[in-house]
Order: structure tokens, then C-alpha cells, then sequence
């Protein structure tokens, strides 16, 4: 192939060796220099300078994580990285969806909920709080698990139909536990579902807040 590119024999006979033809000398030095910068590119690492640098960073998060993990990291990459802009999600089956095809960068969701087509890295641990109302005497101290699972509660509805449920709904499910449920509600109003005189599972994180 590469003779009939360059329409010449490049290698001939001299004696009983193979001599380059005059066209083939005049490729030695050009075909190195190629050779060269492949290799330099394959070998080096691209930089990143974080007060230069204008990418645009798309990730699908939850309320809880917004809360416990990114709200500290915008307001890092405001002071660390000004020049960088970035859009917030919400998580769900568009948010696979749209990490599959490439229109999202990173996806934070619970172990479980993510596709095992992409690398995955623990980001943090959680664990859940048993949160009763302040005003519930009723409860003291402590609850024992039929207490728990007999009092009203309050289920943040972050799962929907899309998904297999809440980590509590999963555990309760295969521990053929079920607890009396009074009220659902979208992550966007879990702040107020403890002013209604039931009780909670909440993420302990959630706690510091």
C-alpha cells in the first residue's frame, strides 16, 4: 500500500539485503518527527487550572445532596474556579437517561440507582435518623419497632414510580415490616412534614442542618 502511495519500491534488493530507495531516506525524518508527537501526546496529561478554566459542569443531584454535599462546592468553585459555570438536576430516569447519551457529566444517586455501564465511586456515607415531632408525648426516649411501625408517618416521596422505592421502603418490604403511613410528600416541602405530629426517617446528615 504505502508503494503504491508514494509510487516507488521504498525497499530493494542489494546483494542479499534490503536497501531504502533515495524516496524512503527522504520519509526517515519526517515519519520520526510523527512518531515522536504521537508518543509526546499519548504521554502527557492534560492540565487543569482551576482559576483559567471555562468548562461548563452538568450534574444530576437530589435535594438531600444539594443540601449535604454541592451547595459547599458551588460555593468553593465561586471563589476557586470563577470562570466555571454549572447546571443542577433533578435525578430520575431523564438523568440516566441523559448521562447514557452525554448530555450529563456526573450523576449522584445511592448505590442501587445507578447503571453498571459507568464507573462509580462512593462520594459519602449516610446513615437514617428516626425523627418524631417535638410535640408527639407519646414517644420517649426511645421507640421499640412495633411502636414505630404503629405510629403516623411521614414518607418523602423521592423514588416515585420510576424507581424501587425509598432505602427504608426497600428494607421495610423485605423485613415484611409495614408501618402506618399518614402522609407523602415531594423532597421539595421535607422540611414541613415534621409540623404535621408524626414521625420520620431522615438522612442523619440532615441532622447538622
Amino acid at each position: 500500500m504505502n508503494r503504491d502511495s508514494f509510487h516507488d519500491e521504498l525497499l530493494v534488493p542489494v546483494g542479499r539485503q534490503m536497501a531504502l530507495t533515495p524516496v524512503a531516506e527522504g520519509l526517515v525524518e519526517p515519519v520520526r518527527d510523527i512518531l515522536l508527537r504521537i508518543r509526546e501526546t499519548l504521554g502527557s496529561k492534560p492540565q487543569f487550572d482551576p482559576l483559567t478554566a471555562t468548562r461548563h459542569i452538568s450534574l444530576a443531584v437530589s435535594d438531600y445532596v444539594v443540601e449535604i454535599v454541592i451547595a459547599d462546592v458551588l460555593r468553593r468553585a465561586r471563589l476557586e474556579a470563577p470562570h466555571m459555570t454549572f447546571e443542577v438536576r433533578g435525578g430520575g430516569r431523564r438523568a440516566t437517561e441523559d448521562l447514557e447519551s452525554g448530555e450529563l457529566d456526573f450523576l449522584i444517586s445511592p448505590e442501587g440507582y445507578v447503571s453498571d455501564a459507568h464507573p462509580t465511586d462512593v462520594l459519602f456515607e449516610d446513615a437514617f435518623s428516626c425523627v418524631p415531632w417535638a410535640g408527639n408525648t407519646s414517644i420517649g426516649t426511645s421507640v421499640t419497632v412495633e411502636e414505630y411501625l404503629n405510629l403516623g408517618h411521614v414518607v418523602v416521596n423521592v423514588a416515585g414510580s420510576e424507581q424501587p422505592g425509598n432505602y427504608d421502603e426497600q428494607f421495610l418490604r423485605r423485613s415484611n415490616f409495614t408501618r402506618a403511613l399518614r402522609f407523602r410528600y415531594p423532597p421539595s416541602v421535607w422540611r414541613r412534614r415534621l409540623s404535621l405530629g408524626r414521625i420520620a426517617l431522615q438522612r442523619s446528615r440532615l441532622d447538622w442542618l
